[in-house]
C-alpha cells in the first residue's frame, strides 16, 4: 500500500499503531472479536488451540427417535470405505455424531452427510 499510495512517511507511525494496537488486543483477550462474538452468543465453539477432556456420550446429546434404529456413528479411530457406504445406504440422516471408537462412545465431532459424499468421491476420482 505505500508502494502504490507514495506515503512512505507514513509507513513508522503505521507500524507503531499498528503494534500498540496488538498489544493492547493482547492485554484485554486471548481471542479475536469473533471468537468474543461466538462466545458472548453462546455458540459452540472448539478452539484447536486447546485441549479438551470428551465428557459427553453421542447417547447424552443425540437420540434417535423412537421410530428410528439405533444412532449410527462414525469413528474417530478409523473406519474403511465399505462401512461408511454401508451406514449411508442404511440411513437417511443429514449428519452423524463421531465417537472415540465403537467401545468408547465419547463424542468427539459431528460430520455431514453431504460431507461425506464428497469425501468419497473425491477418494474414488483420486484412484480411478
Amino acid at each position: 500500500m505505500f508502494e502504490l499510495t507514495g506515503g512512505l512517511s507514513y509507513i513508522v507511525p503505521l507500524m507503531a499503531a499498528a503494534v500498540t494496537a496488538k498489544w493492547v488486543g493482547d492485554a484485554f483477550g486471548r481471542g479475536g472479536i469473533y471468537d468474543a462474538q461466538i462466545e458472548l452468543n453462546g455458540y459452540p465453539f472448539l478452539d484447536n488451540k486447546e485441549e479438551f477432556n470428551y465428557t459427553s456420550l453421542a447417547a447424552d446429546v443425540m437420540r434417535p427417535r423412537p421410530t428410528e434404529p439405533p444412532l449410527s456413528v462414525f469413528t474417530q479411530e478409523g473406519m474403511n470405505l465399505n462401512e461408511v457406504e454401508l451406514i449411508l445406504k442404511e440411513t437417511t440422516h443429514t449428519g452423524y455424531p463421531v465417537v472415540v471408537s465403537k467401545e468408547s462412545q465419547y463424542l468427539v465431532g459431528y460430520v455431514l452427510r453431504r460431507d461425506i459424499q464428497i469425501a468419497i468421491r473425491m477418494f474414488v476420482n483420486m484412484i480411478f
